[in-house]
């Protein structure tokens, strides 16, 4: 499924190299792990996460508005999404995540 994301990067015209495979791989290896403790998610299946949390997440970076913005707010970030997946893909940016007041319980999940 990771090639699916790959098929992703190729469209929005990004590179995807090893270093983005590597954060990709170890925020949902995290994701999952905490999910076990915390409710972050309610997926668990790791290719549905690749679709729904990362491939869904990027959806708005083809966007001229999303192009020309140097910074981006996510406001109710819950699990880091779309965020932290546009973050990796975009370390030009300088992104910034909100999230709900309840989630201060376990702020190291999205660490």
């Amino acid at each position: 499924m990771i090639e699916e994301l790959q098929k992703v990067f190729e469209i929005l015209n990004l590179s995807y190299d090893e270093n983005k495979d590597r954060q990709y791989q170890e925020y949902m290896e995290g994701i999952l792990e905490w999910n076990e403790h915390v409710n972050l998610t309610a997926i668990k299946d790791r290719n549905e996460f690749i679709e729904k949390h990362y491939i869904d997440s990027l959806l708005c970076a083809g966007s001229p508005e999303f192009r020309r913005a140097k910074t981006i707010i996510d406001v109710g970030t819950g699990g880091g999404f779309p965020g932290i997946p546009l973050a990796v893909a975009f370390p030009e940016k300088q992104f910034t995540l909100i999230t709900e007041q309840e989630d201060q319980d376990h702020p190291e999940a999205l660490r």
